[in-house]
């Protein structure tokens, strides 16, 4: 086998990881989200639950994209300046926090699609401060008109996933699990096709080394996140899982209930009469011909 198909083997297996990760962390995300959203206070456990919805996902795209780049055929090791990699991964957590809050705290369809559009955006940006991280040399000239084309399927696809996951009005008497589902994968190959789209754009294979290449090795973080993110994740989504089936049963419970609550209402038992079984009736008929007939009656003289 030749060092080109082993390069293109290995550049699909981290495409692939890479996506598995995205659509793993959107179907995270959008779940915590959703029992979020089910709440009916404001309290410190609804903002938790947003709060690991914006860890997971922005996590998710921190790892992402370092194995994106990773998979690039490039002539020469790469490697990231620590301190902006670790102001990224904060500021992603930050703002994805932020973006799943809207369609929380405002429920309308609106709300949801303009957090969705946010969303791209911020992944396009997100995709080019980890490319200017690893100090390419001799620098990249972008090609203005690919970037807008990777902001807009970005932004088109995550806004289309969030309408879809948070539905409202009649719609949302029709959602199912399987919405959830498809909403994570279309979140996924919006990151892919934008990505793409961003490293064509890039024009990569023209640059000759990175400046941090001995500071922040990127075989670190595609080795350390891309093995342990996929089993963190899987697990969240079992967690998920298994929460969604005990709502599920509690509230099949509650309106066996309700409805066992109202027909004993309608109906109680402790005012039916006694019903008199053929024992007690024999025994009582034996009873009452045992008895002297009575007489007269008769009025007191006065």
């Amino acid at each position: 086998m030749s060092s080109a198909q082993v390069s293109v083997e290995s550049s699909l297996l981290m495409w692939a990881l890479a996506a598995l990760i995205v659509w793993m962390a959107a179907h995270v995300m959008l779940g915590w989200m959703r029992q979020a959203q089910e709440e009916w206070e404001w309290d410190f456990g609804r903002f938790r639950q947003i709060l690991v919805a914006g860890i997971v996902f922005g996590t998710a795209l921190s790892v992402a994209v370092p194995l994106g780049l990773a998979g690039e055929a490039l002539s020469f090791p790469i490697g990231y300046q620590p301190t902006y990699a670790l102001t990224l991964w904060l500021g992603t957590v930050a703002g994805v926090t932020l973006l799943a809050l809207v369609p929380v705290w405002r429920e309308e369809a609106v709300s949801a699609a303009s957090a969705g559009v946010l969303l791209g955006l911020a992944m396009t940006g997100l995709q080019i401060a980890w490319i200017l991280a690893v100090g390419f040399r001799p620098g990249i000239q972008w090609d203005k008109a690919f970037v807008a084309a990777a902001a807009v399927v970005s932004a088109a696809g995550t806004a289309t996933a969030l309408s879809i996951a948070f539905p409202y009005g009649e719609s949302a008497r029709r959602y199912a699990y399987s919405w959830r589902i498809a909403a994570a994968g279309l979140i996924g190959l919006s990151f892919l096709a934008g990505y793409a789209l961003l490293l064509f754009a890039a024009d990569l294979p023209t640059q000759i080394g990175s400046v941090y290449r001995y500071e922040l090795p990127g075989s670190m973080i595609s080795l350390l996140g891309g093995g342990l993110s996929p089993i963190v994740l899987l697990l969240m989504v079992m967690d998920l899982e298994s929460r969604r089936r005990q709502r599920r049963r509690r509230a099949r419970a509650r309106r066996r209930g309700e409805t066992s609550a109202y027909d004993s209402v309608l109906v109680p038992l402790e005012s039916l009469p006694p019903v008199p079984s053929r024992q007690h009736a024999a025994v009582a008929e034996a009873a009452a011909a045992a008895l002297p007939p009575a007489g007269p009656i008769e009025e007191p003289k006065p």
